[in-house]
Parts: structure tokens; C-alpha cells; sequence
């Protein structure tokens, strides 16, 4: 049986571009004014610390991920040791 090599990225390359990804992601940069609303209900602050911790949920989220990728790779490369693939 012939094997065929892929190149294709690691899980841990994978899993540094996801994190580095999403910690480029940044903040909304609208000005804040407290007499502002928009349609008339909610003020433009309410909306940015909506948008601000939308943002840091996104990058805890991705972090996260990325995390588990390398606990993924790290284990997937120990049960190769262990086999001796």
C-alpha cells in the first residue's frame, strides 16, 4: 500500500491563525456621546459596551478554540509516539 502525503497545516497552525485572527479583531471606535440615541431609544454608549463585549466574547471564544486545537494536536502527536507512527 502506497501512502500519500498532504500537505495541508497542523491543527496547531490552524489553531494559532484562529487565535491571532481573532485578537486583530477590534474595538468599534464611534464617538461616544451621551445625548445621543439611535431610533430614538438606546444611547450610542449602551450600544458600543454592547459592541465592546460582543467583541472580547468573540475573542475569548477563538481563544478557546485554539486552545483546544493544540490539546487536540498534542494528543494526536502523543498517540503517534505511543504507537510509533
Amino acid at each position: 500500500m502506497t501512502k500519500i502525503k498532504v500537505d495541508t497545516p497542523s491543527i496547531n497552525e490552524i489553531a494559532s491563525n484562529i487565535a491571532a485572527n481573532t485578537q486583530s479583531i477590534s474595538k468599534p471606535s464611534i464617538a461616544k456621546d451621551s445625548d445621543s440615541t439611535i431610533g430614538g431609544a438606546r444611547k450610542a454608549e449602551d450600544v458600543i459596551d454592547e459592541l465592546n463585549t460582543l467583541v472580547a466574547d468573540v475573542q475569548q471564544a477563538g481563544n478557546a478554540l485554539a486552545a483546544a486545537l493544540h490539546n487536540a494536536a498534542a494528543a494526536f502527536e502523543a498517540t503517534d509516539d505511543a504507537t510509533g507512527r
